[in-house]
């Protein structure tokens, strides 16, 4: 990806809320699965945001497609949380 477009994802990112995921740095642990839900969750209500905030027709695809990607994965972390949670109780 040309460092170009890769500017314009990351202000949009800024523009949404969206933390930028880090890469990790050696020595240093990666987020907990309370830390992901919680980023998770963020995107979701960014992803909101923007979808309200839209009028064009074609944001508002973009804004859809945002939104059901960022509810999935909310989704996909809650229920692997659960899976671990319940692992761990037995």
């Amino acid at each position: 990806m040309s460092n170009g477009v890769s500017n314009g994802w990351a202000r949009i990112g800024r523009w949404l809320g969206v933390k930028q995921a880090a890469v990790p740095v050696e020595g240093q642990t990666e987020p907990g699965m309370d830390e992901l839900l919680w980023q998770a969750k963020r995107e979701v209500e960014a992803a909101t945001r923007y979808f309200h905030s839209v009028s064009d027709p074609a944001l508002v695809d973009h804004a859809c497609y945002l939104l059901e990607a960022a509810e999935k994965r909310y989704s996909y972390l809650l229920r692997l949380a659960r899976s671990e949670h319940g692992k761990m109780a037995v």
